[in-house]
């Protein structure tokens, strides 16, 4: 899997940059022929600390996260990166709008918490980032 980061700061694209090959190994996703980009951006904290989006047609993602406290923002991108692990092996698909979890629809008054895909990403971010950062 190939990445890129966006931002001004040379501080967190440092640090993205050296945890982002374990938190690929780790989800199993190293190896992948996708692409993803990941920019810091203010404008992921309106409502969250951080996205992810399917660009399906370019076999790419893009991960926008706030920027912040390096440890929010390491555990902001593991959690989008559970997004991308979900996307890429199909467990999780958005068609028109509508997302689907294991080939099964999901109506969008389902709360954002009782979402299995959500569920999956919470429980794993804090271990996928601590993992990431242990040296």
């Amino acid at each position: 899997m190939q990445f890129e980061i966006r931002t001004r700061s040379t501080k967190y694209r440092m640090f993205i940059s050296a945890i982002m090959p374990s938190l690929m190994k780790q989800l199993n996703i190293a190896k992948s022929n996708k692409f993803v980009l990941i920019e810091i951006s203010k404008a992921a904290g309106n409502d969250n600390d951080g996205s992810t989006v399917a660009l399906p047609t370019l076999d790419s993602y893009v991960i926008t996260i706030a920027p912040g406290r390096m440890s929010d923002m390491g555990v902001t991108l593991a959690h989008e990166m559970v997004h991308v692990k979900q996307l890429i092996r199909g467990t999780l698909k958005t068609q028109a709008g509508v997302k689907y979890w294991r080939g099964k629809k999901f109506s969008k008054r389902v709360k954002y918490l009782s979402t299995p895909w959500e569920q999956e990403a919470f429980a794993k971010q804090d271990i996928l980032f601590r993992r990431a950062i242990d040296i």
